[in-house]
């Protein structure tokens, strides 16, 4: 053996400590491989998820002859190579990556349905109710199977999603009803929430809202199975609101059933703010708690009596009587990313316990992340995936270098530390370790980051672990029987307690950072480095540490947009110079005000300057409004007769109104004009207004042309 392997052996075996990248040699890197040889099957979801995510972020869709062809090539490059090591995994990885291409694409083309291009209605539509929901002051209705007057059945959606008023209709019944219809809305910006995506992928075809009372053609029966689900979540969360009100019985019925949409914009906004939402969201937090207080009370119970507890297992009783509650809970709260992944982790370690083979490690969480990318590939877009599994491979790793360095210690010797701080310590080394590793994702799906997340957990954590889900567990177990009340007021009761931490953290001075942006290049940097530092054991991990910093550093180069302007020109907004985002209107586009507000950080909306205002980034004269930053100048006309005033002096012309195109070459010549069919062709569009230039980017730029954004029907065939 060489000086090299010999030195690269040695770093394994001692946990690996880097001497540095220039003077590692080819045997070094062998070795240190190989001292990782275990850890290569944590690798296969990475990759698998690579290829998933290499197939969605194309701006075309590609022939599947390529994909397949791809992964075919790939697995006769692993047969000719399986007596080569380095060629083999290099092959292996390869064929990872081509098959999880492979496979989002076949999911893609498997879930396809039609779906509306042009609003319809109002018309009359027909369907089986598959869910109800409760959003805001009214409901979220999804009917299964409907049928559209107007429509032919072949064009006609599977799936449809309602808002509804009143008293909503029980799930798996009939119902008729007049209602207007539109296709999935585009994103509200570009690399926004893309709503029509994931329609896709849930079967949903249009969306929109009813007219009028709701018809039960046919009263609910037997149903399929996942309304019948829907019917028992929606029978407790009533028996829920039957004893709390307010936000005590919203949040209730959120940890239970999963059901959010009743808990006020006030406590979400805090609990945003605080760093707590994550307890809304069912995961593996409540899996565990769940699971964690069936075992221990059916065990106990089983003790109690010593003729069970010596003729039988009492853990292994335990484990399954768990592992039943949790797929029942699973179930129940509707089956979530974060709540599968978790049920699939508990399902190992409680399978563990069946087989007397109980260890933590990573394995389980790359198994259960495999199986989640095996059922739905585009899971890995969302943040539900990438939060969850970005806090428990954290999680995961930090606990492996502690018991790495507890062993050590104790082969040194070395006393263990006190138990008495042992558990507040390991409350704060969670929070830290889970708020560093959600914080990048949480930038970049929402814009923002808890500043006091750390404080905030350590008291809404516990509370919920050994207050607020013992008692909603009981409560779940006694409704049969009618006697929820008492541990529901028991559970109500520490509900305040985390309201309280989130109200009292949310207050505290920069308690949200607004206004984050990283890029897509910067979280896929964060991603592999976090995953390279946390996947090996040996000092190569540490490569990560600067990948990783180069993916935070993005988010200190990239601004948010100047100007946001939304699909159907019903709707721009400009960034003043106090931090409040100026909109064309108050009343439109709701939704698209509120996402402009979490990506820009501004602290409040405010309408465009009246004609009599002066002075600001902004000024209008009711035909026009004219909008300077950084040496630039654009133009915002609405009316024709703004286009011969205002277009010499502008970088750029904004039409907010569909304006002769004749008019405006001739009167614009020379100047760059965004027009209103623009904005309807391309989609939302964000500007930058830079020193050097005016840069602009659109949803279609960003995201291309695929099978989600484009409707299935022509507004010609649909006969409203």
């Amino acid at each position: 053996m060489s000086v090299n392997s010999a030195a690269a052996g040695a770093d394994a075996a001692a946990g690996g400590r880097l001497a540095g990248p220039a003077v590692w040699s080819r045997e070094r890197w062998g070795a240190a491989l190989s001292a990782e040889a275990d850890r290569l099957f944590l690798w296969l979801p990475v990759l698998f998820g690579t290829g998933i995510l290499c197939y969605f972020g194309l701006r075309f869709e590609p022939p599947p002859v390529f994909a397949w062809s791809a992964t075919a090539m790939s697995a006769a490059f692993c047969v000719l190579c399986r007596r080569r090591p380095v060629a083999a995994l290099a092959a292996l990885a390869l064929l990872a990556v081509c098959a999880g291409f492979a496979l989002a694409q076949a999911r893609t083309s498997w879930v396809a349905a039609p779906r509306l291009a042009a609003p319809v209605g109002p018309a009359t539509v027909t369907g089986s109710v598959a869910s109800v929901e409760p959003s805001g002051g009214g409901w979220r209705m999804v009917l299964s199977a409907p049928t559209i007057a107007g429509v032919a059945r072949e064009r006609t959606p599977h799936r449809l999603r309602l808002s509804v008023r009143g008293a909503p209709p029980d799930p798996g019944s009939r119902v008729r009803l007049r209602a207007r219809l539109m296709p999935p809305p585009s994103p509200a910006m570009p690399g926004g929430f893309d709503f029509q995506q994931q329609s896709w992928f849930a079967g949903l075809g249009a969306v929109g809202y009813a007219l009028g009372p709701i018809e039960v053609v046919e009263p609910s029966g037997s149903g399929t199975p996942g309304e019948t689900i829907a019917a028992v979540r929606q029978a407790i969360d009533g028996r829920i609101l039957a004893v709390l009100d307010d936000d005590r019985g919203a949040l209730a019925s959120a940890l239970i059933t999963g059901l959010r949409g009743r808990v006020s914009e006030e406590t979400l906004a805090a609990m945003r703010d605080s760093g707590l939402a994550h307890l809304l969201a069912i995961s593996g937090l409540h899996m565990s708690l769940v699971a964690g207080f069936v075992f221990f009370a059916v065990r106990a119970g089983l003790a109690a009596i010593p003729s069970l507890a010596l003729r039988w297992q009492t853990r292994k009783l335990a484990a399954a009587a768990a592992l039943v509650c949790a797929a029942a809970y699973l179930l129940l709260s509707g089956a979530t990313v974060p709540t599968q992944r978790a049920f699939v982790m508990l399902l190992l370690a409680l399978a563990a316990i069946l087989a007397d083979r109980l260890e933590v490690s990573m394995r389980p969480i790359a198994l259960a992340a495999t199986i989640v990318l095996l059922l739905t590939p585009e899971a890995v877009l969302g943040p539900s995936f990438q939060l969850s599994f970005a806090a428990v491979v954290s999680l995961v790793a930090a606990y492996e270098a502690l018991r790495r360095r507890r062993e050590r210690r104790a082969a040194a010797g070395l006393p263990p530390p006190a138990r008495w701080w042992t558990y507040p310590a390991a409350m704060v080394f969670t929070s830290v370790i889970a708020a560093a590793a959600t914080a990048p994702f949480a930038a970049y799906h929402f814009n923002q980051a808890a500043t006091y997340s750390i404080a905030a957990n350590m008291i809404a954590v516990p509370a919920t672990g050994m207050w607020v889900m013992p008692c909603g567990i009981v409560a779940l177990l006694a409704m049969p029987f009618g006697l929820e009340a008492l541990p529901l007021h028991a559970m109500a009761a520490g509900i305040d307690v985390i309201r309280w931490a989130a109200r009292e953290t949310a207050a505290w001075p920069g308690a949200a950072v607004r206004g984050l942006v990283l890029p897509p290049a910067g979280i896929a940097a964060v991603a592999a480095g976090g995953l390279w530092l946390c996947l090996w054991r040996t000092g190569w991990r540490l490569l990560g540490v600067p990948v990783l910093a180069a993916g935070l550093a993005t988010a200190l180069l990239t601004a948010p947009a100047d100007i946001l302007l939304a699909d159907d020109g019903d709707l721009a907004a400009v960034r003043d110079s106090d931090g409040v985002l100026l909109v064309s209107s108050l009343r439109r586009g709701g939704f698209e005000r509120q996402t402009w507000l979490r990506h820009t950080g501004a602290s409040e909306a405010a309408a465009w300057p009246d004609p009599a205002s002066a002075g600001g980034a902004m000024r209008c004269d009711g035909r026009a409004c004219v909008y300077r930053k950084n040496g630039r100048t654009v133009v915002f006309i609405r009316h024709e007769d703004a286009v011969d005033t205002d277009c010499g002096a502008a970088d750029l012309v904004v039409l907010l109104a569909p304006i002769s195109s004749r008019l405006v070459a001739q009167r614009c010549a020379g100047t760059a004009v965004l027009r209103y069919r623009d904005l309807r062709r391309e989609g939302a569009h964000a500007i930058w207004l830079k020193e050097e230039g005016v840069e602009t980017e659109t949803v279609r730029g960003r995201r291309g042309d695929r099978l989600w954004t484009t409707a299935m029907v022509t507004a010609a065939q649909v006969d409203q």
